[in-house]
C-alpha cells in the first residue's frame, strides 16, 4: 500500500508549475468544487461562466487537497462505530499537512535560482494550501460522524488546529519569493 507521504511525493513530482487552466465546467466542478477550493479563489473565479479559465494555483493543490480529503474520507468510515476519535483525527490530519509541508519546503529549497516560474508557483502553491487548512479544519468538523465533537469544539479554542502548519506554509511561501526576488 502507498502511504499518504508517498502520494504527496508524486503529486509533488508530477507538478507541472504552471497556473491551472480549467477548459470546462464540467472539470471546473470536479478539480475545484467538489474540493472546495472555489471558496478560496478570487471572487470573478468562484465561479467562472467562460471557459478556458486559470486559476492561479498548479495542479499540485487539487491534487494534495484530494490526498487530504481521501484520508479524513478513509478515516471516518474506517472509525465509524468507535468512541469519539476526533483527537485522533486532528493529530492525522495535522501529520499529513506537515508532510505537505515538509516536502513543499524541501522542493522549493532546491530551486535553482533561474527557475523563477517554479518558485514563483511553489510561491503561490503554499499560499493556497495555507488558505485549504481552513477547508480541511471544516472538513474535519462538519462531518455528521463527529458531532459530539463539533459540540465539543464550539466552546474550545481548538477549532483552529492546523495553525502551526499555516505558518510552516508561509515560511515556505515567503522563501519562493525569496527566490524570486534574487533571481
Amino acid at each position: 500500500a502507498i502511504t499518504a507521504g508517498e502520494m504527496v511525493e508524486k503529486v509533488m513530482s508530477n507538478a507541472n508549475w504552471q497556473s491551472l487552466t480549467i477548459t470546462s465546467l464540467t472539470q471546473f466542478k470536479e478539480m475545484i468544487v467538489s474540493k472546495r477550493l472555489n471558496t478560496i479563489l478570487p471572487k470573478h473565479l468562484q465561479n467562472p461562466t467562460k471557459f478556458p479559465a486559470t486559476v492561479p494555483f498548479s495542479d499540485t493543490v487539487p491534487g494534495l487537497v484530494t490526498i487530504v480529503q481521501s484520508f479524513i474520507d478513509s478515516y471516518l468510515k474506517f472509525t465509524s462505530r468507535l468512541p469519539e476519535m476526533s483527537d485522533a483525527l486532528k493529530r492525522g490530519v495535522t501529520e499529513l499537512v506537515r508532510c505537505m509541508v515538509s516536502v513543499m519546503t524541501r522542493t522549493t529549497n532546491e530551486v535553482q535560482t533561474d527557475s523563477i516560474s517554479q518558485a514563483a508557483q511553489l510561491s503561490v502553491d503554499a499560499e493556497y494550501i495555507r488558505f485549504s487548512c481552513d477547508i480541511f479544519e471544516r472538513e474535519t468538523f462538519d462531518r455528521q460522524a463527529l458531532a459530539t465533537f463539533r459540540q465539543r469544539a464550539a466552546i474550545s479554542d481548538d477549532v483552529h488546529f492546523l495553525d502551526a502548519c499555516r505558518e510552516q506554509l508561509r515560511g515556505t511561501r515567503n522563501r519562493g519569493q525569496e527566490l524570486i526576488i534574487k533571481s
